[in-house]
């Protein structure tokens, strides 16, 4: 659904630059104050650069904006994976200790020796 949102706006919005490219076609003067040159454009080029410039300024606002959010993201989840090795290490530790207490078990039992066998003496009737 999103997507075709997006294909209409798309589309919507280069039907727009088209019409005032067509539109605005007569030639104006442009010039930069400091610098003595000026150029004869057509007026949808000013207004296409303006459009472009303000999209880039626009997107290098926002990723800048962005930037303590994705370090306390980046900070998070490098303390998740801390954690989660932490956990992985205390695991394995509690795994090799219940391995070395059966394999002592084991052994104390094989060191004893055979089981004695107790006699019952039959029931008296």
């Amino acid at each position: 659904m999103a997507g075709i949102i997006r294909a209409i706006l798309v589309v919507v919005g280069l039907l727009a630059v088209v019409m005032l490219s067509i539109d605005n076609r007569e030639l104006v003067g442009f010039s930069l104050w400091p610098l003595p040159y000026t150029y004869q454009v057509p007026l949808y080029w000013i207004m296409l650069a303006a459009l472009a410039l303000g999209i880039v300024l626009g997107g290098l606002a926002s990723w800048v904006s962005g930037a303590a959010t994705r370090a306390e993201r980046r900070r998070l989840r490098n303390k998740v994976g801390m954690l989660e090795q932490h956990e992985r290490a205390k695991r394995e530790a509690e795994e090799r200790a219940q391995v070395e207490e059966a394999r002592r078990k084991t052994q104390a039992l094989a060191l004893s020796g055979p089981p004695r066998r107790v006699e019952t003496l039959p029931a008296l009737q």
